[in-house]
């Protein structure tokens, strides 16, 4: 399953976020079912992307697969490093992948 986590956009995914808030409690609910999670950084509002994954990762609940959409070149650096420094893998600059996260293989 994907889920996307963007103000904006609308691409062909199972769900969508539109705000930080959303984005925490979808990663929450669907934790184990999601394969794939599509983040945007800037989400209109105080909280960005980047505050989710983060939050995310420290829990345990971002996916195998991540794919980054954002046009913030410090917002996509900042992303990038914390999913660097969590394990994560870059496939190329927008997408990175994480072996052996348990429940959560595609």
């Amino acid at each position: 399953m994907f889920l996307l986590i963007d103000d904006l956009r609308n691409i062909n995914v199972d769900f969508i976020a539109r705000n930080a808030e959303a984005g925490r409690e979808s990663l929450s609910r669907l934790n184990g079912l999601l394969t794939h999670v599509v983040f945007d950084h800037d989400l209109g509002e105080e909280e960005s992307g980047y505050d989710v994954l983060v939050w995310g990762l420290s829990r345990g609940l971002i996916p195998q697969h991540v794919q980054l959409i954002t046009d913030n070149p410090v917002g996509r650096d900042n992303m990038i490093a914390a999913l660097v420094h969590d394990g994560y893998t870059s496939k190329n600059r927008l997408e990175y992948f994480k072996e052996n996260k348990g429940t959560n293989n595609a």
